[in-house]
């Protein structure tokens, strides 16, 4: 196994948010096993929160955390700025406990197609994919 940084970056749900809001420019990033600079995103306030009496109110992307496995797994959700000093976290990744450690994604898809057929498998922890709602993944 190479020993490399994986940018999971932010869940589905979260780049929906965000997706047709404006960028903004950012002089935030993270830095990867290997000192690389990887950027964070910036974006104008969301419609639905936007207020004129905080013009500097933003979303912005950052670092929720960083586990190990070969280099390390950065996995980032949203901190909505309101422009007054406050600050909320929203979209984060969720642990899933109901997963063990010896989670093994060639027994889950095994269980998958006996359950399921010829239904694509949704199970995988690759990536940090957000799949199987209804048995979890080690994040979703």
């Amino acid at each position: 196994m190479s020993r490399e940084t994986q940018f999971i970056g932010l869940t589905r749900v979260a780049e929906e948010f965000v997706k047709d809001l404006k960028p903004l420019p950012s002089d935030h990033h993270t830095v990867g096993m290997f000192d690389e600079e990887i950027p964070l995103c910036r974006w104008e306030m969301h419609p639905v929160f936007k207020d004129d009496d905080r013009p500097s109110a933003c979303i912005r992307e950052i670092v929720q955390c960083q586990p190990w496995s070969s280099g390390p797994m950065i996995f980032t959700c949203l901190e909505i700025d309101w422009g007054n000093g406050a600050e909320s976290i929203c979209y984060e990744w969720v642990n899933d406990p109901l997963l063990s450690r010896d989670f093994c994604q060639h027994r889950e898809k095994e269980r998958w197609a006996e359950v399921h057929g010829d239904e694509p498998c949704r199970v995988t922890i690759v990536g940090g994919e957000e799949f199987d709602r209804e048995r979890g993944t080690i994040w979703v």
